[in-house]
């Protein structure tokens, strides 16, 4: 009797498993790069971790069975739930922000494609406890470079903020639950499924919506658009005000204007989404990465209100473009905390330019603070977390086109213009 595979599943050969080995490790240096610590997670988990916030399209679709002890347990489906448990539970005490990775194997019974299977891997990258637009930007920066480093130059963003849509339910007072569903509705272009549940509202809330969902495109067209459809909501005007600083701060830190496509129509399938979101596409014309903000994940599952966002990468679909584009990703070989003192322009944009000398010339782990942290308090964080280096970039330094670099191990400050950073650090 010969076997195969469980259908969806896949055997990878050497040639193929080493393309996604080659991802994992990459993965890990862009970890390292940015500061994240790794996390190893569990396989099988609670079904009611996942029931909660995971969304209709992901609960029917998991793996759910009962244990020999009786259990409802679950292949796990999706990742952020087991890295808001675990901060929940085990790292409330740990200084924040935190800054998680993981790699893993998820499991969800979809309709075997191209670029989809029911095992698959992803790499994931959490910032727990920084609720600022600093935040959400560096991770879009970061998706960036990931996708630059994998050889895929021609990618490109899609954002959204389901921010603006919750805040547009709220003011019809939509409960939580129904926006989910609304939410998760709209993920799969079911337009008149999102409306059946908002059918016993007011009229005006669906003509909102639907009106959104026409505004796409680039940063000053769609902001332009959706504040004239907006002006009369406040709630859902901070919001997008709130994408709108994400986006400038994403751009001062290096990431191209043109690869940026907004739309305001965009929601993703997971309910635990409450800001902006996001998704990374290449020439396979299928997503190879998303993520967004989640602020009340962790206190659902009986910690505080704490922020986090994060976002994952699809490693299959990323070697799959690779694949097909003949492309490959450099290898480097790769510590820094670079300080703000100051949030205006120029401030964030020397910020950004030092951490790409910093990432790129020198291949060294630089981490921009996102804390909001006194310069005394930034200093003493780097002391205990081992840092080699604080860059320390104000208006003072904008002003000057330089950067003050200390060495944390002799004392040594000196200033440093940027483009000579890599050659000019102190000893």
């Amino acid at each position: 009797m010969r076997f195969r595979p469980v259908r969806g599943m896949r055997d990878l050969l050497p040639d193929e498993a080493r393309g996604l080995i080659r991802l994992f490790d990459l993965s890990r240096r862009l970890a390292s790069l940015y500061g994240y610590e790794e996390v190893i997670l569990p396989t099988i988990e609670s079904y009611e971790l996942f029931a909660a916030k995971s969304g209709g399209e992901i609960k029917e679709r998991m793996y759910t069975f009962t244990d020999l002890g009786g259990r409802k347990v679950v292949l796990r489906p999706e990742a952020t739930a087991s890295v808001a448990r675990i901060v929940a539970s085990k790292m409330l005490g740990y200084p924040k922000p935190l800054r998680l990775f993981y790699i893993v194997n998820l499991f969800r019974y979809d309709e075997p494609q191209k670029g989809r299977y029911r095992e698959f891997w992803q790499a994931g990258y959490e910032l727990i406890g920084s609720g600022r637009a600093l935040a959400d930007a560096e991770l879009i920066e970061m998706l960036s470079r990931f996708m630059e480093m994998a050889g895929l130059r021609d990618h490109r963003f899609k954002v959204g903020h389901v921010g603006v849509h919750r805040a547009l339910m709220g003011i019809f007072k939509v409960p939580e639950h129904e926006q989910d569903d609304v939410l998760g509705f709209i993920d799969r272009d079911q337009w008149d499924e999102a409306m059946k549940i908002l059918s016993s509202y007011p009229a005006e809330l669906r003509d909102v919506l639907t009106g959104l969902a026409s505004v796409k495109g680039g940063m000053d067209k769609v902001f332009e658009e959706a504040w004239e459809q907006l002006s009369r909501y406040e709630p859902a005007l901070r919001e997008l005000e709130r994408l709108r600083e994400i986006l400038r701060y994403a751009v001062m830190l290096g990431v191209p204007r043109e690869r940026l496509f907004i739309d305001m129509g965009f929601a993703r399938g997971l309910a635990y989404y409450t800001g902006v979101i996001f998704e990374c596409y290449s020439h396979l014309r299928v997503a190879l990465a998303g993520g967004g903000r989640y602020d009340k994940l962790i206190s659902l599952f009986g910690g505080p209100d704490m922020p986090a966002t994060g976002f994952a990468i699809g490693l299959d679909r990323v070697h799959l473009a690779q694949v097909e584009a003949g492309v490959s990703y450099e290898d480097r070989t790769f510590k820094a905390l670079v300080v703000l003192a100051g949030e205006d322009e120029r401030v964030v944009r020397l910020a950004g330019e030092a951490l790409r000398a910093l990432r790129g010339k020198m291949g060294a782990r630089a981490v921009l603070d996102v804390s909001a942290r006194s310069i005394k308090r930034a200093f003493s964080y780097a002391s205990a977390q081992g840092y080699d280096y604080v860059v320390v970039v104000g208006r003072r330094e904008a002003e000057k086109g330089v950067v003050s670099v200390k060495n944390m191990k002799t004392g040594v400050q000196v200033e440093v213009p940027v483009e000579e950073l890599p050659e000019r650090l102190p000893d």
